[in-house]
Order: structure tokens, then sequence, then C-alpha cells
């Protein structure tokens, strides 16, 4: 970050005046010695932080806008802008932000709910905003908790191939941040993940041991998303564990040409693919929204679940009207929640080397109503 904190003292020193264009990537690069990746990195941090604006194929200037570190750095939460915008938030009230993907869904509501009992055991409130899957309103929503005078943040990482400036500037401004669900790789930053990689394993080995072997594997976009990668690699190792092969055809990715986005669109490209490949005798989806889709693909085509075709996923959820569930993984969002409000308060002791020690918690498989073997599977369809 050699690069970052240097440009950002030569603004705050008054170097460079508002307004005023830097020096040129290059010639950052010959200064520093550095590559043009990092130079490019150090700049987008400044940018997501207002402190310089960047405009393609002119150059970047120094910005207008308050610098969101100096957010970063007002925990006592004085200034008198923020009074004017939080009116509504006591003076000095202790506040923990929780940024989830989603306000619906079956995953992420235990780590809430838990997440505020300990907290307000101890005289605290929880501040809560979703980033609806998108890493711009992800950025958004932490610059708005921020400057609400949160003390930590607890982040659920929306997935996608790149890391959210926001998130680096709180690594960069030492803010307590925990991260769950999603690690970022070469980014010192605590986080409290499930043993994703074993629980896929395990659920691959389950259908296994019913007599699946042509299994397909339905996905969200897996580069940059380290669970994702982990559950791809869990159900890919278990195949070859049995000697089974991996079929790169039965691999289907949401938004990358094999599945196209929008639920209607979901379910036909799923009822395509299973008409296509009356041999597939199993899915393993890698949340329940997609195990849905599976669902409700298998009843367009006419193929009865679990009798014809079995269904597997991460954090199932209630089908048929809340009598039917799917076998999935259960992640221990309960002791998630414990261990981000630990690693919180090993942050707010400035204890920075406990806190950064990785958590990875075991999930357990529960059998439900989707899977069944494979000689059941094939005396329906005879």
């Amino acid at each position: 970050m050699q690069v970052y904190h240097a440009i950002k003292n030569a603004i705050e020193n008054g170097q460079f005046q508002e307004g005023e264009i830097l020096p040129t990537e290059s010639e950052l690069m010959e200064k520093f010695g550095v590559s043009r990746i990092t130079t490019n990195r150090a700049l987008q941090i400044l940018a997501s932080e207002g402190i310089v604006t960047r405009k393609t194929g002119v150059g970047t200037f120094v910005g207008k806008t308050r610098p969101v570190s100096d957010a970063l750095r007002s925990p006592d939460n004085t200034s008198s802008s923020r009074e004017m915008n939080n009116s509504s938030i006591p003076e000095g009230l202790p506040l923990v932000g929780i940024v989830v993907p989603f306000l619906t869904g079956t995953f992420g509501q235990t780590i809430v709910s838990t997440t505020e009992q300990i907290l307000n055991k101890r005289g605290m409130s929880i501040v809560l905003a979703a980033s609806y899957g998108s890493q711009q309103n992800e950025q958004a929503c932490i610059h708005r908790l921020v400057e609400c005078g949160v003390k930590g943040l607890i982040v659920l990482p929306v997935n996608g191939p790149y890391y959210n400036d926001a998130i680096l500037s709180l690594r960069v401004d030492r803010f307590p941040v925990v991260l769950v669900d999603k690690s970022l790789p070469g980014i010192p930053l605590p986080y409290v993940t499930s043993d994703n990689y074993g629980a896929a394993k395990e659920l691959t080995d389950y259908l296994i041991s019913l007599g699946h072997k042509n299994i397909a594997f339905y996905s969200l976009p897996l580069h940059g998303t380290s669970t994702l990668m982990d559950r791809f690699d869990g159900f890919i190792d278990s195949l070859k564990s049995h000697g089974i092969t991996a079929e790169s055809e039965y691999h289907l990715t949401l938004s990358e040409g094999r599945i196209s986005n929008g639920k209607g669109q979901q379910v036909n490209g799923i009822s395509d693919f299973l008409n296509k490949h009356p041999e597939v005798t199993a899915v393993f989806a890698v949340e329940d929204s997609l195990a849905q889709n599976v669902y409700d693909a298998s009843l367009n085509i006419g193929r009865k679940v679990p009798e014809e075709l079995s269904i597997v996923c991460f954090d199932g959820g209630p089908v048929k009207n809340g009598f039917w569930d799917f076998t999935h993984v259960v992640q221990d969002e309960a002791e998630m929640a414990r261990h981000c409000v630990r690693i919180l308060d090993d942050l707010w002791s400035s204890d920075k080397e406990k806190a950064l020690e990785p958590v990875v918690l075991p999930c357990r498989i529960q059998v439900a109503q989707s899977t069944a073997s494979v000689p059941l599977v094939n005396a329906a369809r005879h």
C-alpha cells in the first residue's frame, strides 16, 4: 500500500490541490518501482474513498468529496454533518453494522438475529443494510454505515470476481470488520466461514452412496468467490475418490452462457438440460434458490422428485407449502454469529493477531425428501 499512502499523504499535506491532476500511472510505477496492477489498485482505492476522481483517457484528479477514510477514523461520531444526517441515532450509542446480500433467504437470518441477541445483552444495537447482490450497493451500504458511526462491521460479501474497494479501505484504515461466508485471498481480513469443501464432499458422497454417478453441478459463477470454489472442489474430489469422471457438460453455471438470468429463463434452461441429458439422475445446487429452479424445471418436464431426479443443496428451505424440504447442508449460523462478535471484541481490544485467525466451522447433512436411490429412479422410468 506504499503508493496509496504516499498519494494520500501528499494530498492531505497540500502538495496536490483540489482538481489538480496527479502523476500518470507510468510515472508512479517508475517513482515507486511497482507494477501497473499495484499502481492501479492504489488509485482505485483512493477513488472509492472520494480522495481522487479518475477520468478515462484524461487522468486522475484530486477529488472534491470528503474522503470515506475520514469517517472511518471518526468513531466518536462528533462531526456536524453526521449529527445532521443521523439525528435519530442517539449520540454515543454503540452500534454494529451488518451488511447482508438479501433480506430474504434461508442463509443469513440466524446470523443477524443471534448477533442482535448477543449485542442487545451488552446494551448495543445493530444497523442492518442489504446489498441485494450488487457490489456497488455493498460499497454504498458500507459507506452509509460508517457514516452512521458504527463501531464495527460484519459483512456477508456478495459473490463476484473482484474485491470491493470499500472493504479494502476498511483494511487500510484498520476499521474493525469481519467477513462471513467468504474470504478474500491475499487480503488479511478476519473471516468466519463453514467447511464448504468438506460439506460439499460429504453431500456428494451421500448421493454416490445412493447409486448416483451422473450428477450435475449447478452454481453461480465460481471465479473470485472462495465459498463457491470450495464447494465445487469438494464435489469434484468426491467424484474422483469414487472413480467417477467429472463431465464438464454437467456443470451448469448461471449467467455464463449455459443458464440465462431471470427466474423463467433459469427454469427453462434447466428444463432443456434435463431433457438433453436423461442419464443425469441427480443435481447438486450450490444454494437453495438454485435447487428450487431445478425442482420447478423437473415439474415442467414431468420428472418426479425424488423418484426420477434427486436434488441436494446448501441451506435448504421448505418446498410445497412447507411440508417438503431438500436434502441439504446445514451451516451453524448461530456459532458464526458468536465468533463474529468475539472477533470484533479482539479487534476492539487490539488483539489483531488473534482476530486474524480464520474460523472454519463444521456443517451437517440434513437428509430430507428430495433424494432417493438410483434403483428407485430406474424403476420409476420403466
